[in-house]
């Protein structure tokens, strides 16, 4: 379906970027979306990282154009990178059933893995809530439940955030 969709796109117009440059910014609303080709960039929220993208045939910025927001992100290459560049990407999508079939897959992929990831979080979640209901003066609660708890929600939230095409 990657090379598919990457294949939709070839007559697109290709922007180049060196390392370091800003492609879309949190808060802003340009219309565009940016399919990686190569290189890779940083996707970061608010001052903190949430995750590292190289995958050709990545999205970046499909939530502003699919839920008419300003972007929820900045994405900033990491590396010289290469992009097909999407200008009216609403229209885009519109017109273009296989890029909207693959940008749907890969929401329903991000999806279906946060949600199974919120599970385990939750499951996790109640183990330690009961820990600390047990916990006593005498015998307090072992922190390193606690701790492994937090890491693991930290990291799954992090390696979940944004998933790339896998080529399916």
């Amino acid at each position: 379906m990657t090379d598919q969709f990457l294949a939709s796109l070839a007559n697109l117009p290709e922007r180049s970027f060196e390392a370091g440059c800003e492609i879309l910014r949190q808060g802003e609303k340009r219309g565009q979306v940016y399919v990686l080709l190569r290189g890779s960039v940083e996707v970061v929220k608010s001052d903190a990282r949430i995750c590292v993208v190289s995958e050709p045939g990545a999205i970046l910025g499909e939530l502003s154009i699919l839920l008419n927001i300003y972007h929820t992100a900045t994405v900033r290459t990491l590396e010289p990178s290469t992009f097909h560049l999407i200008e009216k990407a609403a229209q885009f999508l519109s017109e273009n059933p296989v890029a909207t079939l693959h940008v749907a897959r890969l929401l329903a992929r991000r999806l279906a893995l946060l949600d199974s990831y919120f599970s385990e979080l939750k499951t996790d979640f109640v183990k330690v809530k009961e820990q600390l209901k047990e916990a006593t003066p005498a015998q307090p609660a072992d922190t390193t439940a606690l701790t492994s708890f937090w890491s693991k929600a930290e990291k799954g939230i992090v390696q979940r955030w944004y998933l790339t095409p896998r080529g399916d």
